[in-house]
Formats: C-alpha cells, sequence, structure tokens
C-alpha cells in the first residue's frame, strides 16, 4: 500500500477552510495531512487546530507570513508519503474520488499523476465539459505537450479538458521524484510561481498519466481588487528570466510559441495589476514611465517586435499589445480605469490606428 500525504496552504481563509478540512476528514485511509497556516491574522490558525485535535492524521505548522511559496516548500519537507498532493486552503477534494479512482491508479513507473477539478462560481459548481473516460499517458516527445499546455491552456494539441497543469494541486506527485531533483518554488516570486515549478518539473519528467475524474474543486473568486504591490515588477522581470533560461533550454519550437503566448498574456495582466491598476497611487506620467521601462527589458520588448503571426497571441492580445507597442496608454488607461468604452470600443480604435 502506497503512502499518501496532503499538503494544504491557508492564510485567513476562515471562510473556506472549514469546507477544505471536512472533505479531508472525510477520506478513510491513513493518510499524512500537513496543514501551513502561513501567518493568518483571522481565525484560520484556531480552526485547523481544533480540525488537528480531533483526528490524529492532521499536522498543523504555524509560520510567520512568508508566502504560499515559502509554505508549500514546509510541506515538502515534512511530506513522509510516496505521493504528494498539495490543495489551497479555499478549495477542497472530493474524497470519494480521490480514494477510489485516483490513488488506486497512482503508479510508480511515472512521476506525476494529473486529475479534472471544477470549478466553484460563487454557489455554482461547474465542471469540465466532454470528459473522456480513458486515461492518457504521457511520454517521451509527448512531454512537448504537457510544456506547452503549461504556457497555454488553449494549446492546440490534445484535448485536456478541466486538467490545470499549471497548478499545484490536481495533481500528485511522486515525492521521490520532487526531492531527489531538489524541486522547490522560489521564494520572492508573487505571480506565477506555480507554472515555474512546473516548468522546471517539465524538464525532467518522464511519464506522466492523466485521469479523466473530477477530484479537485478550485474557488474561482470573481470582482476582486487587486492592492497594488510595489515589488511585483521586479519580481516579474525575475521569473520571466528563469522562464526563458528554461524555454532555451528545451529548444522546442513548438513550446517556444507557446511561451510567447505566455509572454503576451503575461503583459495583459501587468498592465491591468500595475499600470491600470485603480489603487496604483502615482501620477499617470510616473505610471506610464514605470511601465515602459518594464516593456523595454528583454523578452517584453522581443515580444512587441514580433508580428501577430510569430508570437502565438491570440486577437484580443494582440490588440492590447499593438497599444503598448505604439505608447498608446491613455485609451489603455480609459479602458482599464474608467471603463468609458467596450472591448469592442477598443477593437475599432485598433482597426482605425491600423488603417491610418
Amino acid at each position: 500500500m502506497q503512502k499518501v500525504s496532503f499538503v494544504v496552504t491557508a492564510h485567513n481563509d476562515e471562510k473556506e477552510i472549514g469546507k477544505c478540512l471536512e472533505t479531508l476528514r472525510n477520506l478513510k485511509g491513513e493518510y499524512q495531512i500537513i496543514i501551513i497556516d502561513d501567518g493568518s491574522t483571522d481565525n484560520t490558525l484556531d480552526i485547523c487546530k481544533r480540525t488537528a485535535e480531533s483526528d490524529h492524521r492532521f499536522l498543523v505548522i504555524s509560520q510567520e507570513n512568508q508566502g504560499v511559496s515559502v509554505a508549500r516548500n514546509v510541506g515538502i519537507n515534512k511530506c513522509t508519503g510516496d505521493w504528494l498532493f498539495f490543495i489551497d486552503g479555499d478549495d477542497y477534494i472530493i474524497p470519494d474520488i480521490i480514494e477510489k479512482e485516483i490513488i488506486p491508479r497512482l503508479d510508480t513507473s511515472c512521476d506525476i499523476v494529473y486529475f479534472m477539478n471544477g470549478r466553484l462560481l460563487g454557489k455554482e459548481l461547474i465542471e469540465p465539459k466532454h470528459i473522456n473516460h480513458t486515461s492518457v499517458r504521457l511520454e517521451g516527445q509527448d512531454i512537448q505537450e504537457l510544456q506547452c499546455k503549461i504556457f497555454n491552456k488553449n494549446h492546440n494539441g490534445i484535448d485536456f479538458s478541466g486538467v490545470a497543469f499549471a497548478t499545484p494541486w490536481g495533481k500528485a506527485y511522486r515525492t521521490e521524484f520532487i526531492k531527489e531533483n531538489g524541486f522547490e518554488f522560489l521564494p520572492g516570486i508573487i505571480r506565477k510561481q506555480d507554472a515555474l515549478f512546473n516548468l522546471q518539473i517539465s524538464t525532467k519528467v518522464q511519464s506522466v498519466i492523466i485521469i479523466p475524474f473530477v477530484g479537485y474543486i478550485y474557488r474561482q473568486r470573481g470582482g476582486r481588487t487587486y492592492e497594488y504591490n510595489t515589488e511585483l515588477m521586479k519580481s516579474d522581470v525575475r521569473l520571466l528570466h528563469i522562464v526563458e533560461t528554461i524555454v532555451n533550454r528545451i529548444d522546442k519550437e513548438e513550446v517556444r510559441k507557446c511561451y510567447y503566448a505566455f509572454l503576451g498574456e503575461h503583459i495583459l495582466t501587468m498592465i491591468r495589476l500595475e499600470f491600470c491598476n485603480s489603487t496604483n497611487p502615482y501620477s499617470y506620467k510616473k505610471r506610464k514611465d514605470m511601465f515602459c521601462d518594464y516593456i523595454c527589458k528583454e523578452p517584453m520588448c522581443r515580444l512587441l517586435q514580433k508580428k501577430k503571426r510569430e508570437s502565438g497571441v491570440s486577437f484580443d492580445q494582440a490588440i492590447v499589445l499593438f497599444f503598448v507597442k505604439h505608447r498608446l496608454f491613455i485609451l489603455l488607461d480609459i479602458y482599464y480605469r474608467s471603463k468609458l468604452f467596450s472591448k469592442m470600443g477598443l477593437k475599432v480604435l485598433y482597426h482605425w490606428q491600423v488603417s491610418k
């Protein structure tokens, strides 16, 4: 019987952590369940401790707030199971599926076992469509498909609807494979640390299995305001330099094309979180100067010089990147901060600029 460890990371999840822990308590096997509380200031830690007091399988570790990467690394170090599942404290699992369909299929001849996830949007549970009930194994040259999906979930390869390739959840990692290669989450990276972790792993993985059962429920939060973070741009440039190094090492054209799509989406997200963030306290000129400095760095400036067919970006991405390339930030500022015109309006302005 293979041993299984679950690593739960939590930070100020008092409203959701109860559901997460309840589904773990409903597991019938003798598992190791590690909860790392990352400096919560609400009742999250108390809820976790009460659960551990009534169930010997739970171990609660409390640390000062150091970020989810450090918390997950603590979990990796404490893990004693043959297989490791990551769970976010505001999400939850489906115990019956995990025990009846996922754990029995954990195969030591592979390094990762992927399974499907559903999305909880408010009170509505959205499950993936067109579920193919046949397991798939990827190995050898097929690992390129895995790398492409980490960068671009819409990559036109094999249809893996409902599988999250860039996240640590929704899969089981073979613990020995993780530890013997020294894989860990990079502290100090504010965004996309999950994708970086899985991309690094993909360069060493030999074989993976994808199981067509929904065993994880991801809580999708809508309408959140992201507080402006002065360290985000610096963290982002560091992340992309590391990612580019890995892409150069992989050196496959299809992966590189998906990487450019990832990079394009990254710049769009940075426009929203940085330049056009309503909580950014700086003046328009200061924000523009800072963002111009950001996009003049590699690899962002290289992407902006590419034609759409070379970059792999979508049409909607290409529109916004066109405005960025030509420094038409006032239009983006109006669109993202004021919402005075719709996405269709942005497309009309794009065609008007191109035709000039």
